[in-house]
């Protein structure tokens, strides 16, 4: 029973690894579709300014 449970910790912790970076890669895709549009409105906030 407790060499079952030796590769549960290992298991856990992969997946912590997994879920933090999946999050980390979808938050800098949010973060870089977020800073185009804020160029674009800056861009068309200007020009119309002009």
């Amino acid at each position: 029973m407790n060499q079952g449970l030796g590769i549960v910790p290992p298991l856990v912790f992969f997946f912590l690894i997994d879920v933090t970076l999946f999050v980390n890669s979808i938050r800098q895709k949010t973060d870089t579709a977020i800073a185009r549009l804020f160029t674009k409105l800056a861009g068309v906030t200007t020009a119309s300014y002009l």
